[in-house]
Protein backbone atom coordinates (compact mmCIF):
# COMPACT_ATOMS: atom_id res chain seq x y z
CA UNK A 1 0.00 0.00 0.00
CA UNK A 2 3.43 2.59 0.28
CA UNK A 3 2.84 5.56 -2.38
CA UNK A 4 -1.04 5.19 -2.71
CA UNK A 5 -2.57 8.47 -2.16
CA UNK A 6 -6.38 7.42 -2.85
CA UNK A 7 -6.19 4.95 0.19
CA UNK A 8 -9.82 4.48 1.78
CA UNK A 9 -10.55 2.54 5.17
CA UNK A 10 -14.49 2.26 5.70
CA UNK A 11 -15.20 1.11 9.32
CA UNK A 12 -18.83 -0.81 9.82
CA UNK A 13 -19.40 -1.87 13.36
CA UNK A 14 -22.45 -3.80 13.74
CA UNK A 15 -23.69 -5.74 17.27
CA UNK A 16 -22.90 -5.22 20.81
CA UNK A 17 -25.32 -5.08 23.71
CA UNK A 18 -27.05 -1.72 22.72
CA UNK A 19 -28.17 0.28 19.56
CA UNK A 20 -27.73 3.40 19.16
CA UNK A 21 -28.96 4.95 15.39
CA UNK A 22 -26.39 7.98 15.70
CA UNK A 23 -23.65 5.68 16.36
CA UNK A 24 -24.80 3.06 13.73
CA UNK A 25 -23.09 4.52 10.03
CA UNK A 26 -19.79 3.80 8.72
CA UNK A 27 -16.57 6.02 9.51
CA UNK A 28 -14.33 6.59 6.87
CA UNK A 29 -10.98 8.11 6.61
CA UNK A 30 -8.99 8.31 3.39
CA UNK A 31 -5.61 9.83 3.08
CA UNK A 32 -6.80 13.46 1.62
CA UNK A 33 -8.71 13.54 4.93
CA UNK A 34 -5.48 13.53 6.61
CA UNK A 35 -2.03 15.65 7.26
CA UNK A 36 1.03 13.60 5.73
CA UNK A 37 1.90 11.91 9.18
CA UNK A 38 -1.07 10.80 9.42
CA UNK A 39 -1.88 9.27 6.24
CA UNK A 40 1.66 7.71 6.44
CA UNK A 41 0.34 5.87 9.72
CA UNK A 42 -2.75 5.17 7.90
CA UNK A 43 -1.13 3.37 5.06
CA UNK A 44 1.45 1.58 7.36
CA UNK A 45 -1.88 0.75 10.03
CA UNK A 46 -3.49 -0.75 6.82
CA UNK A 47 -0.48 -2.85 5.89
CA UNK A 48 -0.06 -4.25 9.33
CA UNK A 49 -3.96 -4.92 10.00
CA UNK A 50 -4.30 -6.57 5.88
CA UNK A 51 -0.98 -8.84 6.88
CA UNK A 52 -2.48 -9.88 10.30
CA UNK A 53 -6.18 -10.44 8.70
CA UNK A 54 -3.86 -13.09 6.35
CA UNK A 55 -1.82 -14.95 9.19
CA UNK A 56 -4.35 -15.59 11.94
CA UNK A 57 -7.25 -16.57 9.76
CA UNK A 58 -9.46 -14.14 11.35
CA UNK A 59 -12.96 -15.80 10.80
CA UNK A 60 -16.52 -13.84 11.63
CA UNK A 61 -17.80 -16.90 12.57
CA UNK A 62 -15.71 -16.83 15.92
CA UNK A 63 -17.17 -13.97 16.81
CA UNK A 64 -19.74 -14.13 20.54
CA UNK A 65 -23.11 -13.30 21.09
CA UNK A 66 -23.53 -9.48 22.24
CA UNK A 67 -19.93 -8.75 20.67
CA UNK A 68 -19.59 -6.21 18.35
CA UNK A 69 -18.65 -6.76 15.07
CA UNK A 70 -15.35 -4.46 13.11
CA UNK A 71 -16.12 -4.97 9.05
CA UNK A 72 -13.20 -3.16 7.56
CA UNK A 73 -13.19 -2.30 3.89
CA UNK A 74 -9.83 -1.05 2.45
CA UNK A 75 -9.97 0.38 -0.72
CA UNK A 76 -7.24 1.62 -3.42
CA UNK A 77 -7.16 2.26 -6.67
CA UNK A 78 -8.94 -0.41 -8.47
CA UNK A 79 -8.86 -2.93 -5.15
CA UNK A 80 -10.93 -3.57 -2.26
CA UNK A 81 -9.86 -5.60 0.52
CA UNK A 82 -12.37 -6.46 3.78
CA UNK A 83 -11.37 -7.35 7.13
CA UNK A 84 -13.53 -8.78 10.27
CA UNK A 85 -12.84 -8.63 13.59
CA UNK A 86 -14.72 -9.14 16.65
CA UNK A 87 -14.56 -8.14 19.83
CA UNK A 88 -12.01 -8.71 21.70
CA UNK A 89 -10.44 -8.03 18.65
CA UNK A 90 -7.72 -10.73 18.76
CA UNK A 91 -4.89 -8.86 16.38
CA UNK A 92 -2.75 -5.84 18.01
CA UNK A 93 -2.24 -4.50 14.28
CA UNK A 94 -6.37 -4.53 13.53
CA UNK A 95 -6.98 -2.75 16.82
CA UNK A 96 -5.01 0.10 16.79
CA UNK A 97 -6.22 0.31 12.47
CA UNK A 98 -10.42 0.17 14.33
CA UNK A 99 -8.57 2.62 16.98
CA UNK A 100 -7.08 5.03 14.27
CA UNK A 101 -10.63 4.87 12.11
CA UNK A 102 -12.77 5.99 15.02
CA UNK A 103 -10.36 8.55 16.19
CA UNK A 104 -9.50 10.48 12.69
CA UNK A 105 -12.48 9.24 11.05
CA UNK A 106 -15.74 10.57 9.97
CA UNK A 107 -19.46 9.33 9.97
Amino acid sequence: MTGSSDLRVTLKIDGGLAYFPGLSGAIEVSVTMLDDHHAAELKQLCDEALTASRESGIHPAQRQPDSRCYRFTIERASTSREIVAADPIGSPAIARLASFVQQHGRR
